[in-house]
């Protein structure tokens, strides 16, 4: 049978492994989330290898962007930007109402400028396209 060190040494190996998912690590170490919520409020040690993995898992992420960036991926770089510095680079929502009972509503995208929102759900274009990362921009 193992013991309590080497049980925490397996969640802790499985939730890097997982990139940072507890219910994963749970399962494959055959504990719940509240025994691994319990370990990392109650163990010191416990709590800080699990900071440690996570700000790994971040940077990893990170450079993960920046290597995209670098390439010119304007998806990354879009993403880089309005998560940055929100405050110049988010999109913001804009409505009018000309008290004809029609409220518009557009959108200002800081990199493509101002784009009307349609006016119905049918006229709504199928952004998901030009959104969603290529193969190529997810990790391996």
């Amino acid at each position: 049978m193992r013991s309590l060190k080497q049980k925490k040494q397996q969640c802790l190996d499985t939730y890097r492994a997982s990139g940072g998912q507890v219910a994963k690590s749970c399962y494959a170490c055959k504990i719940s989330k509240s025994t691994f919520h319990s370990w990392k409020n109650s163990d010191p040690d416990f709590k800080d290898a699990v900071t440690l993995i996570d700000d790994s898992l971040v940077e990893e992420v990170e450079n993960f962007v920046w290597k995209k960036i670098q390439e010119g991926s304007d998806l990354w770089i879009w993403r880089y930007l309005k998560s940055h510095k929100p405050e110049k680079w988010k999109d913001e929502f804009r409505h009018t109402n000309d008290h004809s009972g029609i409220l518009k509503l557009e959108v200002v995208n800081k990199l493509i400028g101002t784009t009307p929102l349609p006016e119905t759900p049918n006229d709504v274009p199928n952004i998901s396209t030009d959104i969603t990362p290529t193969s190529s921009d997810v990790p391996e």
